[in-house]
């Protein structure tokens, strides 16, 4: 039996821990409980998802102002920005190479929505796609896939070998 110093009870419940001398922490498992769940839930699920939430919302709104109503690049069906059901919302082109950006969505969700990173954001010229067009374009070696592609289509015997 111990007393814990930050409820005042006595009790038999304490994590253990080498380093003390009695070989179990100080405060009683309930408490250490307690303040780790308060610890997640304030700083990651308000903190960080908030603050996530915050900086996407503005990339939203600028993506509304600056494109309107967005629709894809390569067949043209229309979009959403945002929307539960992945098939209809947009997206982004992933371009390799660009200064270490490999994911719009990344750039976005690290970036806050600055006039420099508005301006860094149009540089890299991202294209908006729906699912199925970007699922199916490469983003490396795509001159070589579209070079590759028209042949096929157009019916150029020997592309293949065997």
């Amino acid at each position: 039996m111990k007393k814990c110093p930050r409820c005042g009870r006595v009790k038999n419940k304490f994590h253990k821990n080498r380093t003390n001398k009695d070989g179990l922490n100080s405060w009683c498992s309930d408490c250490i409980n307690d303040y780790h769940k308060k610890r997640y839930n304030g700083n990651i699920k308000e903190g960080k998802l908030n603050r996530y939430a915050k900086i996407r919302s503005k990339w939203n709104e600028f993506f509304q102002n600056h494109y309107g109503d967005p629709i894809c690049g390569i067949c043209g069906i229309p979009l959403k920005w945002t929307s539960d059901n992945k098939q209809d919302v947009v997206h982004w082109d992933h371009k390799h190479g660009l200064n270490g950006v490999r994911s719009p969505s990344t750039f976005c969700g690290n970036r806050p929505c600055t006039p420099e990173n508005i301006e860094l954001w149009l540089s890299y010229d991202f294209g908006i796609l729906c699912r199925w067009c970007n699922r199916i374009l490469p983003t490396e070696g795509r001159q070589n896939w579209l070079h590759k592609l028209t042949k096929y289509c157009m019916g150029t015997p020997g592309i293949h070998t065997v």
